[in-house]
């Protein structure tokens, strides 16, 4: 959850803490001096991973789901860029076939790569994703390819509720409707029999997000679904889809295909 979230559960319990300066440096505590003062903290001399254990290839990731997910469109697209002289891509498309032939095409030998997605991304049943069906999770990441019950099969998804601490070293990202990016902000929703309804606790929707866009440790592609371009399912428009897709293409995922695939321009 990350540990923005760790201080405010701190700040809510009345807990008392210990954190280094180092951490508190980090890019996704915009309110230092506050917890740097604050009456409850002691001072940590050691413990700090100056390094992500996580995308080891590329600590820069973490940097920009966060800016991301804080709607900071100009910091994200700075570290996109930096990330990309290294020549690492945070990768999107609008196909989930085209996901998982570029997951294919880089998961060699032992290595592991997975669907993953948000509890809430209920949707992407249309997509043949159920978010609700929670396959083996040991079975999921140990299963040798060749087992149809294995995450390199590409054929189920995980939520972030099964791959909370676990990693990948390639992952495709399911971006369903659940959380929208809308008029410069995010906004959450929970889908209510046919329809979606509005989630008040966005906190917990953008911290979701935050947990499957930070389990690859060499590298990811987000899969935004097109929707439904006949206008049937009101639950699928593509302008869900496509708000969201412009955004994150704006914040420096680079498309596949080499282009924009947007629907409702």
């Amino acid at each position: 959850m990350g540990i923005r979230a760790w201080l405010e559960a701190i700040e809510r319990k009345g807990w008392s803490f210990s954190i280094s300066k180092e951490t508190l440096a980090l890019a996704e505590i915009t309110d230092r001096t506050k917890w740097d003062k604050h009456p409850r903290r002691s001072v940590m001399q050691t413990g700090h991973l100056s390094s992500s254990m996580r995308y080891y290839r590329n600590e820069k990731l973490e940097e920009w789901v966060d800016a991301v997910l804080s709607c900071k469109l100009n910091d994200a697209k700075h570290i996109s860029v930096d990330m990309q002289k290294k020549g690492h891509t945070v990768w999107i498309t609008r196909s989930l076939s085209t996901a998982k032939e570029w997951a294919r095409k880089q998961c060699v030998g032992g290595l592991r790569s997975g669907i993953i997605a948000s509890g809430q991304a209920k949707r992407l049943a249309a997509e043949g994703l159920f978010v609700d069906f929670k396959p083996d999770i040991a079975t999921w990441m140990l299963a040798p390819t060749s087992d149809i019950r294995s995450s390199n099969a590409l054929e189920v998804v995980q939520n972030q509720y099964q791959v909370q601490g676990l990693e990948l070293d390639f992952c495709i990202v399911c971006w369903d409707a659940d959380l929208r990016h809308d008029n410069g902000e995010w906004k959450a929703y929970k889908i209510s029999g046919s329809k979606w309804s509005n989630d008040k606790l966005k906190v917990v929707a953008n911290n979701g997000y935050r947990v499957i866009l930070t389990r690859a440790r060499k590298g990811l592609v987000i899969f935004v679904p097109p929707g439904d371009l006949d206008g049937n399912d009101v639950t699928r428009s593509p302008q869900f889809y496509d708000n969201t897709y412009r955004f994150l293409v704006q914040c420096g995922a680079v498309d596949l295909l080499g282009e924009n695939s947007l629907v409702s321009e």
